[in-house]
C-alpha cells in the first residue's frame, strides 16, 4: 500500500511541477532531516533553513523478522564446511549469535575456554572487521564449541 501511495504522491508532485494545482493534496512541508535525531541528510547545509516535502498519508508497515535457520539447516552448513576454520566460524555464529564483523574481529584471547565464554571487544582490526557495540560484552557458549575451537587450534 505504501508503494502505491508513493507512486501517487510522485504523480501529484509531477503535476504540481507542471502547473496543475493537485500536487499539494498529498504533500506536507516539514523541516529537513529526521525528527528527534541528530542525523542530517547529505547536503543538509544547503537547505537547512528550508522545508522539504513529505507524504501526508503513510501507513505503518509491519516489520518482518529475519528467518532463523533450523537445526537441520545449520547442521547441513556445518557438514558442508571442508576446513575446521570455516566450521568453527559458522558454529560460533550460530551458538553465540554474534555478528559476522564481531566474529571476524575476534582474537584468541577473546575466547576463554575454561569459563566457556566469548568476549566481544570493540577494536580497530587490520581486516576492517568491527563490532557494532562500543562496550565489550561476554557471551556464554557451549562445550561443543570449545571442543571445536580446540580442534581448530590443534589441526590448523
Amino acid at each position: 500500500m505504501n508503494r502505491k501511495l508513493s507512486a501517487l504522491s510522485a504523480f501529484y508532485q509531477h503535476a504540481a511541477r507542471h502547473g496543475v494545482d493537485l500536487g499539494e493534496l498529498l504533500i506536507t512541508w516539514q523541516p529537513a532531516g529526521r525528527r528527534n535525531t541528530t542525523w542530517k541528510p547529505f547536503l543538509h547545509h544547503i537547505s537547512k533553513g528550508g522545508l522539504q516535502p513529505r507524504r501526508t498519508i503513510s501507513l505503518r508497515a509491519p516489520r518482518k523478522l529475519p528467518r532463523v535457520l533450523t537445526v537441520v539447516e545449520v547442521q547441513t552448513i556445518l557438514d558442508a564446511c571442508d576446513r575446521l576454520r570455516d566450521r568453527f566460524l559458522f558454529a560460533l555464529l550460530y551458538d553465540s549469535g554474534i555478528r559476522i564483523g564481531e566474529a571476524l574481529g575476534m582474537r584468541h584471547e577473546d575466547l576463554a575456554a575454561a569459563e566457556r565464554e566469548v568476549t566481544v571487544q570493540p577494536r580497530v582490526n587490520d581486516n576492517g572487521a568491527r563490532s557494532k557495540s562500543k562496550t565489550p560484552r561476554t557471551i556464554p557458549v557451549s562445550a561443543e564449541l570449545i571442543r571445536l575451537y580446540a580442534d581448530y587450534l590443534h589441526g590448523e
